[in-house]
């Protein structure tokens, strides 16, 4: 009795995925699905470097509406005048909004693939 009074089956482990990358482009925000989540990725500069890039979780507020891409290099979410540059900071510090969570990924070594775990 002891030992079922103590065992805590609830799970921390977090699942790995794989979502296969085509060429991105410069300055452009890529939207990925994966599960029931919406990945964000945007490339920043032309080296091959992890750091180049700015990956989140796509859901900005915690109304948990999709992030769309504008014109001017921003994200807003499309259920509120919410909005992030492609980096995830709050374009309008005032409002209390949080930079987007970015999620634990790595990158394949060719940049062909983007491993996350969630």
């Amino acid at each position: 009795m002891i030992d079922f009074s103590t065992t805590d089956d609830t799970t921390d482990e977090a699942k790995n995925y794989r979502i296969e990358l085509p060429e991105l482009s410069l300055n452009q925000a890529y939207f990925f699905k994966l599960k029931q989540r919406q990945i964000v990725i945007v490339r920043h500069a032309a080296k091959e470097q992890a750091d180049d890039y700015f990956v989140a979780l796509e859901n900005g507020t915690e109304l948990g509406c999709p992030l769309q891409a504008l014109p001017d290099h921003s994200l807003q979410e499309t259920c509120s005048q919410a909005r992030w540059d492609f980096y995830g900071q709050p374009v309008a510090q005032d409002k209390g909004f949080t930079p987007l969570h970015v999620p634990v990924y790595n990158f394949c070594q060719d940049f062909s693939c983007l491993m996350l775990s969630m």
